[in-house]
């Protein structure tokens, strides 16, 4: 392989050991509770999360940060609705 190659494919399992510790941050408040309490601390993690990657990136997009943050805070919850809507549609329940 060449190298250039080689440095892609190692930025790409970096990547992936990113996503894959943010997807875990909604899933955190079940090691620790269960119920309507779980599901509202997911959901305060994940918008606590989204918010620090809206600020992040108002570094390099030159908006202010909560302008940034809000707005990834709401493509996170029309995201959120949009697969509880599908799950919905299709009769996909949640156990428990």
């Amino acid at each position: 392989m060449a190298r250039g190659t080689i440095a892609t494919l190692e930025g790409r399992h970096r990547a992936m050991g990113g996503n894959a510790l943010r997807a875990a941050v909604p899933v955190l408040s079940l090691f620790v509770t269960h119920g309507l309490t779980a599901t509202i601390w997911s959901g305060i993690l994940s918008a606590a999360a989204l918010a620090a990657v809206g600020v992040g990136t108002s570094f390099f997009t030159g908006r202010s940060a909560l302008f940034s943050a809000g707005r990834q805070i709401a493509i996170g919850a029309l995201a959120a609705a949009v697969t509880f809507g599908m799950g919905a549609l299709f009769g996909v329940a949640l156990a428990g």
